[in-house]
């Protein structure tokens, strides 16, 4: 049996004196690493359309991979080097979508 010390008494009489320290709310995973502008929108999306985040992402990428099969998407005019990232050659420049930063 393991030593009950400093504490003493019933199991829930100790578990009062434990502080309890809520975890962090867990990051989207459909939004995980995205501009907090964007994020923003997606959820307002998903609220709107009463969907979920997840849906209105992956809406947004079919949508931009098929655009990007059928030779609709270029660009060239919003990249820049990617200096701080070993794997990509190149970062885009997101477009304006308006709204709070």
């Amino acid at each position: 049996m393991a030593r009950r010390d400093p504490f003493t008494g019933t199991v829930r009489k100790d578990a009062e004196q434990v502080e309890f320290v809520k975890p962090p709310e867990p990051r989207s995973k459909a939004t995980y690493d995205l501009p907090k502008q964007i994020i923003g929108a997606v959820n307002s999306i998903a609220k709107d359309e009463n969907v979920s985040r997840s849906d209105v992402v992956a809406w947004a990428l079919a949508e931009l991979i098929g655009a990007h099969k059928a030779g609709n998407v270029d660009w060239t005019e919003q990249r820049d080097p990617a200096f701080t990232n070993p794997r990509a050659k190149w970062k885009l420049r997101l477009p304006d979508i308006g709204g709070k930063p």
